[in-house]
């Protein structure tokens, strides 16, 4: 069964800046802009507020929708149905790429298990930028769903051959119990 989780950062989007550099005591140091290191404590701390399970390292799906507030000179544009696209300074890959970092270690081990990505921008109708992520697993895909499902139909193949044995040691009797729970308790079925 695919995990499915949904949260909303409610705040002005900030995109990911390049990191930075400078000289210190003739050595150079590099460092990540304090508002990139802001905005991702800030969705780290909305992602773990809100429950957000740990996906491992399943294949990932992730939705990212982003609302921005309109200027009143673009509002103006929208309520005449003339404007129906966001065009604003912020870069999609970017918002993407600062949420994604953010997330690594706490819902995912690391962004690179997500297969497919959707983001979009819109304008907001609430008067707040806001940020709305969706992450699916796709289980069917990964390597573990792969080794769970074959252990399973092993279970199940052993289960058939004890059941067709006209007569069982007791050995064979106690593990044949042991499968029927072990597989009873994941409501496991072959396909």
């Amino acid at each position: 069964m695919n995990k499915f989780f949904t949260f909303t950062v409610i705040n002005e989007i900030k995109t990911k800046l390049r990191p930075k550099a400078t000289i210190v005591g003739g050595h150079a140091r590099v460092y990540t802009p304090k508002t990139t290191t802001s905005y991702e404590n800030l969705i780290k701390t909305v992602y773990q507020n809100s429950g957000g399970p740990f996906f491992g390292s399943l294949p990932l799906k992730v939705k990212i929708k982003a609302y921005f507030t309109p200027s009143q000179e673009i509002e103006r544009y929208i309520k005449q149905n003339l404007l129906p696209h966001c065009i604003n300074q912020k870069d999609l890959d970017n918002i993407a790429k600062i949420i994604l970092d953010s997330l690594n270690g706490i819902a995912f081990k690391d962004d690179k298990q997500v297969c497919q990505l959707e983001i979009s921008k819109a304008y907001s109708d609430t008067g707040q930028d806001y940020v709305s992520v969706e992450i699916c697993s796709l289980e069917e895909g990964s390597l573990d769903y792969i080794k769970e499902q074959a252990y399973y139909q092993k279970l199940w193949n052993r289960r058939s051959e004890l059941e067709a044995k006209t007569k069982l040691t007791s050995t064979e009797k106690k593990r044949l119990e042991e499968i029927k729970k072990e597989l009873d308790a994941k409501g496991w079925l072959p396909f």
